[in-house]
């Protein structure tokens, strides 16, 4: 729940999921290894483009999501990664079709101190930036954005 404590120290809310959006997520999801719910962890949509895309349009269609923040992972060797192919320009095509819906932010966590990590998250966060969708290389560094804008949007300078 790294990504959901992130947004509630941060002062944003994290709504539960519908129950319509639950019985969809329990549907495509195995009951080991992933969690439904919000934060949502399902460790298929982070290597397969069409299940990200599922997921994500869940969260599109819930009336209790105003906004999704959607966690990126780097392929590594600890994490027992495939050397499946990169879905990233899947997943910025599918992104960018859907702009006009709630708003959608990327994180990237790539600490740790190992630079060749560093340097695929670096080089992750630059495409889906250059993609013109909002990532930031940490969960707490995206929480801490979203709140400001949210304080500045309902502060009436907007």
């Amino acid at each position: 729940m790294v990504n959901g404590d992130a947004c509630i120290r941060q002062g944003l809310d994290v709504p539960p999921l519908s129950e319509t959006t639950m019985e969809k997520l329990r549907e495509i999801m195995p009951a080991v290894g992933s969690i439904p719910g919000n934060p949502l962890d399902y460790w298929r949509a982070y290597e397969d483009a069409d299940h990200f895309a599922a997921v994500m349009e869940m969260g599109y269609e819930d009336p209790g999501v105003s906004m999704i923040v959607a966690d990126r992972i780097i392929p590594r060797s600890s994490f027992h990664m495939g050397d499946e192919p990169d879905s990233t320009p899947s997943v910025i095509e599918f992104a960018k079709k859907n702009r006009q819906r709630k708003p959608t932010v990327f994180t990237v966590d790539f600490s740790g101190g190992d630079l060749d990590l560093a340097s695929r998250g670096a080089s992750l966060v630059a495409r889906l930036c250059g993609a013109g969708l909002p990532a930031f290389p940490s969960h707490e560094r995206a929480a801490r954005a979203l709140v400001h804008l949210y304080r500045y949007h309902n502060s009436g300078r907007s």
